[in-house]
Protein backbone atom coordinates (compact mmCIF):
# COMPACT_ATOMS: atom_id res chain seq x y z
CA UNK A 1 0.00 0.00 0.00
CA UNK A 2 2.87 2.67 0.88
CA UNK A 3 4.31 1.98 -2.73
CA UNK A 4 0.80 3.20 -4.26
CA UNK A 5 0.99 5.93 -1.97
CA UNK A 6 4.03 6.68 -3.30
CA UNK A 7 3.25 6.45 -7.11
CA UNK A 8 0.21 8.44 -6.41
CA UNK A 9 1.82 11.18 -4.48
CA UNK A 10 4.79 11.36 -7.49
CA UNK A 11 2.10 11.85 -9.87
CA UNK A 12 0.18 14.57 -7.82
CA UNK A 13 3.35 16.86 -7.65
CA UNK A 14 4.22 15.97 -11.38
CA UNK A 15 0.68 17.48 -12.16
CA UNK A 16 1.17 20.31 -9.73
CA UNK A 17 4.71 21.17 -11.86
CA UNK A 18 2.56 20.54 -14.85
CA UNK A 19 0.21 23.65 -13.80
CA UNK A 20 3.20 25.68 -12.65
CA UNK A 21 4.54 25.66 -15.85
CA UNK A 22 1.44 26.30 -17.54
CA UNK A 23 0.96 29.27 -15.53
CA UNK A 24 4.11 30.82 -15.84
CA UNK A 25 3.46 30.37 -19.61
CA UNK A 26 0.22 32.40 -19.42
CA UNK A 27 1.78 35.08 -16.98
CA UNK A 28 4.82 35.25 -19.45
CA UNK A 29 2.55 35.54 -22.40
CA UNK A 30 0.17 38.38 -20.64
CA UNK A 31 3.07 40.29 -19.52
CA UNK A 32 4.42 40.68 -23.25
CA UNK A 33 1.01 40.83 -25.04
CA UNK A 34 1.29 43.72 -27.33
CA UNK A 35 5.37 43.49 -27.87
CA UNK A 36 5.17 43.03 -31.21
CA UNK A 37 2.39 45.02 -32.55
CA UNK A 38 1.98 48.39 -29.73
CA UNK A 39 3.87 51.61 -29.97
CA UNK A 40 4.34 52.78 -26.71
CA UNK A 41 3.24 56.27 -26.63
CA UNK A 42 6.26 58.35 -27.89
CA UNK A 43 8.21 56.23 -28.98
CA UNK A 44 9.17 54.93 -32.86
CA UNK A 45 9.41 51.05 -32.27
CA UNK A 46 7.43 48.02 -30.67
CA UNK A 47 9.13 46.75 -27.82
CA UNK A 48 10.24 44.11 -29.76
CA UNK A 49 11.54 45.88 -32.25
CA UNK A 50 13.90 47.97 -29.54
CA UNK A 51 14.61 44.31 -27.56
CA UNK A 52 15.89 43.21 -30.75
CA UNK A 53 17.73 46.45 -31.77
CA UNK A 54 19.25 46.21 -28.28
CA UNK A 55 20.75 42.62 -28.83
CA UNK A 56 22.02 43.59 -32.36
CA UNK A 57 23.42 46.56 -30.40
CA UNK A 58 25.70 44.16 -28.22
CA UNK A 59 26.42 42.11 -31.12
CA UNK A 60 28.12 44.56 -32.84
CA UNK A 61 30.01 46.08 -29.96
CA UNK A 62 31.71 43.11 -28.92
CA UNK A 63 33.04 43.12 -32.93
CA UNK A 64 34.60 46.54 -32.82
CA UNK A 65 33.17 49.11 -34.51
CA UNK A 66 30.25 49.28 -37.14
CA UNK A 67 30.74 50.13 -40.64
CA UNK A 68 27.19 52.26 -40.12
CA UNK A 69 26.03 55.64 -39.72
CA UNK A 70 26.81 56.95 -36.46
CA UNK A 71 24.03 56.99 -33.97
CA UNK A 72 22.39 60.24 -32.91
CA UNK A 73 24.78 59.62 -29.75
CA UNK A 74 27.24 59.37 -31.41
CA UNK A 75 26.62 62.55 -33.69
CA UNK A 76 29.20 65.65 -32.63
CA UNK A 77 27.95 67.64 -35.27
CA UNK A 78 30.31 68.08 -37.61
CA UNK A 79 29.43 65.35 -40.21
CA UNK A 80 28.79 67.58 -43.34
CA UNK A 81 27.78 70.49 -44.60
CA UNK A 82 25.80 73.47 -42.51
CA UNK A 83 22.94 73.93 -44.31
CA UNK A 84 21.90 77.03 -42.75
CA UNK A 85 25.59 78.60 -42.70
CA UNK A 86 24.24 81.89 -44.39
CA UNK A 87 21.56 82.40 -42.26
CA UNK A 88 21.77 84.24 -39.26
CA UNK A 89 21.67 82.30 -35.82
CA UNK A 90 19.18 83.44 -33.78
CA UNK A 91 19.68 81.14 -31.14
CA UNK A 92 23.05 82.44 -29.44
CA UNK A 93 21.64 85.71 -29.85
CA UNK A 94 21.23 85.64 -25.47
CA UNK A 95 18.91 88.60 -25.78
CA UNK A 96 20.88 91.27 -27.83
CA UNK A 97 18.39 92.58 -29.78
CA UNK A 98 15.01 93.32 -28.55
CA UNK A 99 11.51 93.67 -29.94
CA UNK A 100 9.31 96.79 -29.40
CA UNK A 101 6.84 94.46 -27.36
CA UNK A 102 9.87 93.14 -25.42
CA UNK A 103 10.49 96.53 -23.80
CA UNK A 104 6.62 97.31 -22.34
CA UNK A 105 7.09 97.78 -18.22
CA UNK A 106 4.15 95.88 -16.47
CA UNK A 107 0.96 97.91 -16.40
CA UNK A 108 1.72 99.14 -20.03
CA UNK A 109 -1.15 98.69 -22.29
CA UNK A 110 -0.86 99.18 -26.34
CA UNK A 111 -3.42 102.14 -27.46
CA UNK A 112 -5.30 100.65 -30.34
CA UNK A 113 -7.71 102.87 -32.42
CA UNK A 114 -11.25 101.67 -32.39
CA UNK A 115 -13.11 101.37 -35.39
CA UNK A 116 -16.85 101.79 -35.74
CA UNK A 117 -19.13 99.09 -36.34
CA UNK A 118 -20.87 98.72 -39.06
CA UNK A 119 -23.91 97.59 -37.25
Amino acid sequence: METSTRYVLQREMEDLSDEENELEDINLSIHNRGNVFLVPIGRNLTQQEEKNDADEDSEESGSGRSGGAPSIAEDDGNNGPDLDASMEDLDDDGGAETDENDEMIEGDTEEFEEEPSES
